[in-house]
């Protein structure tokens, strides 16, 4: 099997799957228990948090708040103060989970238009905003948005980076006070999130109680399950030190399949220079993306239509309407997403098995 569809989840080493059993072994199932192995898996989460954030640079007053998902912790954030009847600024690239979530908990939303190349357009006169949420990396295309300019832009917002492709990949950008990270992004056989943020901005210091008030007292979350949450720190270690050589291996991968898919009337719908060499998508005027993914599947070659949560969806993709796409252009679309697992054979042989798709289409 070619699995080109990393940035939905990536595939799990045997490694990540050997240290999920252990640490099942080692913390059982109930973080929540009186007993011992209850109390050690909460006191092995809080130094689980602080690993990352060390392994991530950011500074000691950063802290983890876990999750069973990220759109869980979409809508934690979203509950707040910071959000719950104010104004708030997002993207029309940004994540559906997270653009429902705002949605339905501010006062109003402000969403930050982009151009053809998936750069965000910023206002002349931006509009008062408490908290500015934003993709690091788009998930579907491939973008990176330009935090330091959103800085300028909101200089009195909280800047919350959804850094759920980026983290691994990419330095974290220091604009943000808040970060959202998912277990299955980083290649971990389990589920679970994490939300990293200022424990000392003063818009932030009571989201540790009221992550608590939402498990203890309102029940909006589920208990946490220790052994996949662990995952995430394991996962996210392996990936920081494999960033160089994904970097040298995927580069090549990535410029080979534009070249040679152009060859067969693909369209890049972003630049080289303006996308991350994890991900790469194509459009194919006059075709539907998801039937081609359906064909390729059955090569068995696996790629998306386009984001991994709207992946059933009958609508067209909303990232390629945001760039200016006719509502029929953008039913065709193709994402291809990489990781180290894939080498060059397998780009080559998805250029021949595309031609012959193409061909029957």
């Amino acid at each position: 099997m070619i699995y080109f569809d990393h940035a939905a989840g990536m595939m799990p080493t045997q490694g990540l799957y050997q240290r999920y059993f252990d640490l099942v072994r080692e913390f059982g199932t109930n973080s929540e228990a009186g007993h011992l192995l209850g109390r050690r898996a909460r006191q092995a989460l809080t130094h689980s948090g602080e690993r990352i954030v060390q392994m991530l640079g950011l500074n000691a007053r950063f802290g983890v708040l876990w999750f069973g998902g990220a759109a869980e912790a979409f809508r934690f954030a979203a509950s707040t103060q910071l959000v719950a009847k104010r104004r708030v600024v997002s993207s029309y690239l940004e994540h559906p989970a997270l653009r429902a979530a705002l949605a339905d908990s501010a006062e109003r939303v402000s969403w930050l238009k982009c151009d053809a190349q998936g750069a965000l357009m910023l206002p002349e006169n931006p509009p008062d905003a408490s908290l500015v949420a934003i993709h690091q990396l788009q998930s579907e295309l491939g973008t990176m948005p330009d935090f330091s300019a959103l800085r300028a832009a909101f200089p009195d917002a909280v800047i919350a980076a959804d850094a759920i492709q980026a983290i691994g990949k990419m330095e974290l950008p220091q604009e943000a006070s808040v970060y959202f990270c998912s277990a299955a992004k980083l290649g971990s056989p389990a589920g679970g999130a994490a939300l990293i943020y200022d424990r000392e901005h003063p818009a932030l210091r009571d989201w540790e109680a009221l992550r608590s008030a939402w498990r203890r007292e309102r029940y909006m979350v589920d208990k946490l399950y220790a052994p996949e949450l662990f995952m995430i720190e394991t996962a996210l270690e392996l990936k920081l030190k494999q960033r160089k050589l994904e970097k040298f291996q995927l580069e090549p991968l990535n410029r080979f399949l534009r070249e040679n898919c152009a060859a067969l009337g693909a369209v890049a719908t972003i630049p080289e220079e303006k996308a991350h060499f994890s991900i790469l998508h194509l459009h194919f005027p006059g075709k539907q993306g998801a039937i081609l993914v359906r064909m390729l599947s059955g090569a068995d070659i696996m790629t998306s239509a386009g984001s991994a949560c709207a992946s059933e969806s009958d609508q067209p993709s909303p990232a390629m309407l945001a760039l200016g796409f006719s509502r029929e252009e953008a039913y065709s679309g193709l994402r291809l997403s990489f990781s180290l697992a894939n080498k060059m054979n397998e780009a080559e042989r998805f250029v021949t098995v595309l031609g012959d798709v193409l061909r029957r289409y």
